[in-house]
């Protein structure tokens, strides 16, 4: 970009703003391949190729007289040359005229396609005198306002993420505070207390309750032995006395 300027409709609405105490409001760029000279006397930009709703405006950092137009031609426009920019009021009032390096704006179909950014500086005077008025249903972003809004969400992510663990360390210190805290002489108390509730035995004891258990189950096994014994003589006695009686039967 190469040469700006407010035309004389501009300035007059310039003029009347500040006398009055309003408002300048600006609402789109209309871009053209007319490839003539501008100079502030036009009303009227010729052979207009497409018109793109402003997407924003700001006082320049650096000049408090100087405002900072933007806005964004999307990738699916395309198809035509661009030579002037024309900056029109809500009113449909050319308020300023931009000549650009000419232009070519192609087309998805082209294998070309991309998003065209354009910025233009102007000088007003007093910048609070102008106003950007948007259809906010067909705003576009520019990649550079979508990067630094992106860089504004991280750092309130991070600010909240930071807030969230120092929340998260006050409810452990909070927590660990409740907890009942014992010295190793306190534990050793407590182990002893419990190790008095339980009986205990020594070596001579255990293997005296082992020997008894062995003497009882060595006097179960003979007693059982016994019985068995007493049952095979009972069949031995039984079995003669049958063998006696079908003797004496038969002689």
């Amino acid at each position: 970009m190469y040469e700006t300027l407010i035309t004389k409709k501009g300035q007059e609405l310039l003029a009347k703003a500040l006398s009055t105490n309003t408002q300048v409001a600006l609402k789109e760029i209309r871009f053209s391949d007319y490839a003539g000279s501008i100079n502030e006397n036009m009303n009227v930009l010729a052979s207009i190729k497409h018109t793109q709703d402003i997407t924003s405006n700001m006082q320049d950092t650096n000049n408090a007289n100087t405002i900072v137009i933007e806005t964004l031609i999307p990738a699916n426009i395309g198809g035509f040359y661009i030579e002037t920019l024309g900056v029109y009021t809500t009113k449909g009032e050319l308020f300023a005229l931009a000549k650009i390096n000419s232009t070519y704006k192609p087309l998805l179909s082209e294998n070309l396609a991309t998003d065209l950014h354009i910025k233009l500086y102007l000088q007003v005077g007093n910048a609070s005198n102008v106003v950007l008025n948007i259809d906010e249903s067909v705003v576009l972003a520019s990649r550079e306002y979508v990067n630094a809004e992106l860089l504004l969400i991280k750092d309130e992510f991070k600010k909240s993420q930071g807030l969230q663990d120092n929340k998260i360390s006050a409810l452990e210190n909070n927590k660990a505070e409740k907890l009942q805290v014992f010295t190793r002489d306190e534990i050793n108390i407590k182990l002893n207390t419990k190790a008095d509730k339980t009986t205990t035995y020594t070596k001579a004891e255990v293997d005296k309750s082992q020997e008894t258990q062995n003497a009882k189950s060595l006097i179960e096994t003979l007693n059982l032995k016994t019985m068995i014994d007493n049952l095979k003589l009972e069949v031995t006695n039984l079995k003669n006395a049958m063998d006696m009686h079908l003797g004496g039967g038969l002689a």
